[in-house]
């Protein structure tokens, strides 16, 4: 596998061998391209926590600390079409017992 790029606006990715579903993989956040200034600005800790990490969607992590167990996604201020971005905070909870999922649910 090769990959280049020719110019600002073209990524090339010579192949192998023939993959039909390639185009499917790239949608998949493993990926997806990284800001190379804030890897090489935090090297081996880049994305171990919300304060290392980068942001291009409608939302940014706040208060994962890689480790813990909640978190929330607040509007990103910077985002290109945050004015159709409606919801202002997802909150997110790690449940790790399935019976304890159940009865949240409940």
């Amino acid at each position: 596998m090769g990959v280049s790029a020719p110019n600002d606006s073209t990524l090339v990715v010579k192949l192998s061998k023939p993959v039909p579903y390639f185009k499917l993989l790239l949608a998949f956040p493993t990926f997806f391209p990284e800001q190379q200034s804030m890897v090489e600005k935090y090297g081996s800790k880049y994305r171990t926590s919300s304060a290392t990490s980068a942001y291009d969607g409608p939302f940014k992590s706040e208060g994962w600390n890689g480790t813990n167990n909640t978190w929330k996604l607040v509007k990103n201020p910077n985002y290109w079409d945050k004015k159709n971005v409606h919801l202002s905070t997802i909150n997110f909870q790690v449940v790790k017992s399935p019976a304890t999922g159940l009865n949240l649910y409940e």
